[in-house]
């Protein structure tokens, strides 16, 4: 589990670096791909938690302290914490500004009857 949080936080930092965070003017970055490079480091203490824990449920053995439980939230972290980091790294930031919107004062947008001279000018 400790060895998933790093790699998924050293990863994330890479991607994130290389689209040009912080800086990047054009790019509108995901939440959790900007709340987890930032807090991200706290998923280092999970792990360590989950531990104590396991070895609390392993002495005690009955109730919600139970090596069953244990197990099941150790997998659970086990899933968890690597799916949060690769979904974002595949979805760090959208770019909206890439996508092509016409200008209303462009001769494409207005009447063919208005701007067929200038069109046939250009061509």
């Amino acid at each position: 589990m400790l060895l998933l949080a790093v790699v998924g936080f050293v990863g994330l930092g890479i991607v994130l670096k290389m689209n040009g965070y912080p800086a990047a003017q054009t790019v509108h970055w995901t939440p959790i791909a900007v709340n987890l490079r930032q807090y991200g480091h706290w998923f280092l203490a999970v792990p360590l938690l989950w531990a104590i824990y396991a070895v609390i449920s392993h002495r005690i053995d009955r109730g919600i302290l139970s090596e069953r439980v244990a197990n099941a939230l150790g997998a659970i972290l086990l899933c968890l914490i690597p799916a949060l980091f690769l979904y974002a790294i595949m979805n760090p930031f959208t770019r909206p500004l890439l996508i092509y919107v016409p200008n209303q004062n462009s001769v494409e947008t207005r009447p063919n009857a208005e701007h067929a001279p200038e069109y046939r000018a250009r061509q």
